[in-house]
């Protein structure tokens, strides 16, 4: 019997070729909502602190240029936090999208997967049928010579 050929190997090969990039977009997304993730924590962290000397500046009752300095100084730094909290939604959603591609990508490369699973199964199944019959064949022409050896007057 002849070797086992699948006739989709290069869409299987394509597909697992995609699943791969898409796994490695996703990865690229994570990391960078991570990092968008951390920036905005940092940005927070200095708000917080620029909070406190804000309210300690208007605590202690320093002088208005002081206080209006504090005041921009923190204005500045919510505008940038809000900016980094719309790249987080950002990075959020191309990891999301990228989450979705890659299963996408998974599934119809598990289709392939689960189409050449059942063609092998069909192939293994046809070889053991052949290799029987062959079996099969090879002794019942084994048993048919010694019969006629038996019955052959010498």
């Amino acid at each position: 019997m002849k070797r086992f050929e699948f006739n989709l190997q290069s869409v299987l090969v394509l597909r697992q070729r995609e699943e791969k990039k898409a796994q490695e977009v996703y990865a690229r997304e994570l990391l960078g909502r991570q990092q968008a993730r951390d920036l905005l924590a940092q940005v927070e962290a200095e708000l917080d602190r620029e909070r406190a000397i804000l309210s300690e500046s208007a605590r202690i009752s320093c002088s208005a240029s002081k206080l209006m300095q504090a005041r921009r100084s923190y204005e500045k730094l919510s505008e940038r936090r809000d900016a980094c909290a719309k790249a987080m939604s950002e990075a959020e959603r191309r990891a999301n999208s990228a989450l979705a591609q890659m299963l996408m990508r998974r599934q119809q490369r598990r289709i392939v997967d689960t189409y050449y699973d059942k063609r092998r199964a069909e192939y293994n199944s046809d070889l053991m049928k052949t290799e029987q019959k062959e079996s099969d064949e090879l002794a019942s022409r084994g048993s048919l010579g010694v019969l006629q050896n038996n019955n052959c007057p010498v």
